[in-house]
């Protein structure tokens, strides 16, 4: 069983599309990273 489930996940900024119709999911002991390149800014998700 998921600790959490995404489906379908867009998101634009202005005009840029960053991703589209994602999904994923997240069991006990996984780690999830989100990293974005602008001055080289990490955000994680744990």
């Amino acid at each position: 069983m998921a600790l959490l489930e995404v489906e379908h996940l867009s998101h634009e900024f202005v005009d840029k599309l960053l991703y589209k119709d994602s999904s994923f999911e997240l069991y006990k002991g996984e780690h999830m990273g989100i990293v974005r390149s602008k001055w080289n800014r990490k955000k994680y998700i744990n």
